[in-house]
């Protein structure tokens, strides 16, 4: 659980990154580096995730998964109206906190439903995410 606690903080300090959209200074390298800087991070303070994964697994795999379990139990209490009947772990909450609790990823918020500015913002998180 420590590793998982460490790698989603990593994500989270990182966040702007990783899944900001493309700048002239947040370039494809960039967030390359920064998952692997992640991934090290973890192997030095050795944590399993940074020994046996790779960045793109840290990313592609590892990060996905917590987000889409976050998500679902989000979508779950969406539907029964109230959080109270859904637990959020530790874990949970750092995705949430990473996501923002009230960005249109975590909220369903439908690109149609926003102007054309902030529809390029949302589709970029979309992509990162």
């Amino acid at each position: 659980m420590e590793g998982k606690v460490a790698f989603l903080k990593a994500v989270q300090r990182e966040k702007e990154i990783l899944f900001g959209g493309f700048t002239s200074t947040i370039t494809a390298k960039l967030k390359e580096q920064t998952w692997e800087k992640i991934r090290l991070e973890l192997e030095q303070d050795h944590h399993q995730l940074g020994a046996t994964k790779s960045w793109k697994m840290l990313r592609d795999s590892t990060w996905q998964n917590y987000r889409r379990a976050a998500m679902e139990k989000r979508d779950r209490a969406k539907i029964s109206g109230a959080d109270g009947g859904v637990r959020y772990s530790e874990i949970d909450n750092l995705v949430l906190a990473i996501l923002d609790k009230e960005s249109s990823v975590v909220n369903g918020q439908h690109l149609r439903d926003v102007g054309t500015g902030e529809r390029r913002k949302l589709e970029a998180q979309c992509q990162a995410g």
